[in-house]
């Protein structure tokens, strides 16, 4: 249900960007090594998408960006 509505606008096109690294959670050191298994069968949550240090949310959204452009 909409709050709002504006007349004459609309959404023509939607574009997203995420990391190309993944990793694997069962591989993570974040992530107690006994309680690997568990997480990934109980979150369901198998690879992650991560950055690398250099690479900032403006970064992706400049990306996604120019693919909508």
């Amino acid at each position: 249900m909409a709050i709002f509505s504006i007349p004459n606008i609309c959404f023509a096109g939607v574009s997203v960007c995420v990391p190309a690294n993944t990793e694997d959670n069962l591989q993570s050191d974040l992530i107690p090594e006994k309680d690997r298994n568990s997480f990934v069968e109980t979150i369901g949550i198998r690879f992650r998408r991560v950055v690398k240090n250099d690479v900032t949310a403006a970064d992706l959204c400049f990306t996604a960006a120019q693919k909508l452009i």
